[in-house]
């Protein structure tokens, strides 16, 4: 699988960028040269398609009503003791299985409103 990423940077999101093996640089097709990483977030894919057919990013919002344990909402992060994504709710950390059913609502940078959902 080849990593792919998004970036938050100066309140907007990119999906569309080249990433330089070994250099921090990045190229936007929106600008005419490159910006390097400063000032800016790296959001990567998990690599997983929810059910309504949305790539899924660390940093994505889900909104998952099925959900036994009755918490409705959690982030996409990166857990380094397990290796892998995993959705961080109020209480636990929950596997894919739950993003199945999730509903990406948006992410915690371009709607940070949304983070008061999940605490």
């Amino acid at each position: 699988m080849i990593p792919k990423f998004r970036v938050w940077h100066n309140n907007k999101m990119y999906t569309e960028l080249l990433i330089y093996d070994g250099e921090d640089y990045l190229d936007w097709r929106d600008f005419e040269d490159g910006r390097t990483f400063e000032d800016t977030i790296l959001m990567q894919s998990t690599g997983l398609i929810n059910s309504q057919g949305v790539e899924v990013f660390e940093g994505d919002v889900l909104y998952y009503p099925e959900n036994p344990e009755g918490e409705k909402y959690g982030i996409v992060v990166w857990q380094k003791e397990s290796l892998a994504f995993v959705l961080e709710t109020a209480f636990d950390y929950l596997p894919y299985d739950f993003w199945a059913v999730g509903e990406v609502i948006g992410n915690i940078y371009e709607n940070p409103e949304l983070l008061e959902e999940v605490e």
